[in-house]
């Protein structure tokens, strides 16, 4: 008797403790200007959108492979968490407009892309290229992002976001309970 008393409050107990975090009626995220460390942008959480600027790939940090292209950024993945995705938005000014893109990568970080799939680029359009696949950036590794093709000066603003598998509470509740269930059915067999 005492052992089904305790499969039964220790889920309820669980349950209870959890029922804290359902609460996301109200969501509310601090999202200052990320921090640069020397001319880097410091990602520091996933999911959170980062205002970023193109800069000179004369300054500081920049690879030398890349110090002839028109434009880059610089990066340093500071989530914890190796980065699979990056995304990078921006709107099409009159510089991009009639252009398309192309992607290249140097490495075997992040070797897939959509690139090729936004077509000719139209004046206003949103466009959003996806970074995947092939190794994940480790974390407090520095990546780079470079731009040929239109000078420094007429390149928009982009926003870059780390997208990340984040499963909620109750997903993990539910496998939490599951894994108490099959331990306590594993005794009992």
């Amino acid at each position: 008797m005492f052992k089904r008393l305790v499969a039964l409050v220790v889920p309820l107990l669980m349950l209870a403790l959890a029922a804290p975090a359902w609460a996301d009626d109200i969501n509310i995220i601090f999202d200052p200007t990320p921090a640069e460390q020397g001319t880097f942008y410091l990602i520091q959480q996933p999911f959170v959108t980062y205002d970023v600027s193109w800069g000179s790939c004369t300054q500081n940090g920049v690879p030398s492979a890349l110090q002839g292209d028109a434009a880059c950024m610089l990066f340093i993945n500071q989530t914890g968490a190796p980065l699979g995705n990056l995304n990078l938005t921006f709107t099409v000014n009159n510089a991009l407009a009639g252009q398309t893109i192309t992607c290249t990568n140097t490495d075997s970080f992040l070797t897939g892309n959509n690139c090729t799939a936004a077509g000719t680029l139209t004046l206003n359009e949103t466009v959003t290229v996806n970074l995947f696949g092939g190794s994940a950036v480790p974390d407090e590794m520095a990546f780079f992002i470079a731009e040929n093709g239109v000078t420094l000066s007429n390149l928009p603003p982009l926003t870059f976001e780390v997208p990340t598998h984040d499963p909620n509470t109750l997903v993990l509740l539910v496998a939490g309970v599951a894994m108490l269930a099959m331990c306590g059915l594993r005794r009992y067999a």
